[in-house]
């Protein structure tokens, strides 16, 4: 009877994606995992790079300089391993099961701030010759569990990619502005506060190429919310 009563307790346990051992977390990971993986918690406020100081909130030399035109940035993880290797498969639908447990992360990281929640999301739109050939936009899946976590609604229509581009991943930064300039269009309400979802931030040229365009359009905040951060290519040295 006991040895019953255990294999039912063991095959109630929940498996790590990550690790895939047995555990009775309320989370798709098992909490050693959960932990170890690389939060994006000492970051600047502005573009979410990360700091030399011992609490985010600050901005760094960059921002302090120049400014970016959007206010602030929230990341989940820093994009280092295991999540750079997990989060390219967003983009196939191999890996959609991931994007629940690592919005979930984002949505702790956004509770943590503590600060103004926008009137509306708005996810990073894909052109739409890339939306027939993979079917689907991550960065909606993304944005859709965030609504339904938060309450706050998703405007899907306003935000359009007018022009297919490379791949951003495989270009430098000058050439990644370039690749984006005019790219974008909004037809929609001047939101007085807005937040742009995507999977991952690397330079930040897109979100920066969005921003501009929402706030010539008379939307006058423009936050963005992403799943990793990419820090500088020295971060580790």
């Amino acid at each position: 009877m006991l040895s019953i009563f255990e294999n039912i307790c063991i095959k109630n346990k929940r498996r790590c994606l990550l690790c895939s051992l047995p555990h009775s977390e309320n989370s798709e990971l098992c909490r050693p995992c959960l932990e170890d993986l690389p939060w994006a918690n000492l970051t600047c406020f502005q573009c979410g790079l990360p700091l030399n100081a011992q609490r985010s909130g600050y901005l760094c030399g960059q921002c302090l300089q120049h400014p970016p035109p959007y206010t602030n940035t929230t990341a989940a993880f820093l994009y280092l391993f295991p999540i750079n290797a997990l989060l390219p498969r967003l983009k196939s639908s191999r890996g959609l099961h991931h994007h629940h447990w690592m919005t979930d992360c984002l949505i702790r990281q956004i509770n943590n701030r503590h600060q103004a929640l926008p009137e509306i999301l708005i996810p990073v739109p894909i052109h739409i010759t890339r939306r027939i050939t993979r079917g689907f936009n991550q960065s909606e899946w993304i944005c859709r569990h965030l609504s339904q976590s938060l309450h706050i609604p998703t405007d899907y229509v306003s935000l359009t990619k007018v022009k297919a581009s490379k791949a951003q991943a495989q270009l430098d930064s000058f050439n990644r502005r370039r690749n984006l300039k005019a790219h974008f269009r909004y037809q929609g309400p001047a939101y007085s506060h807005v937040a742009v979802i995507d999977d991952v931030m690397t330079t930040g040229t897109t979100a920066a190429a969005i921003a501009k365009t929402l706030l010539l359009a008379g939307v006058q905040q423009v936050d963005i919310w992403v799943l990793a951060r990419t820090p500088e290519p020295d971060f580790l040295d």
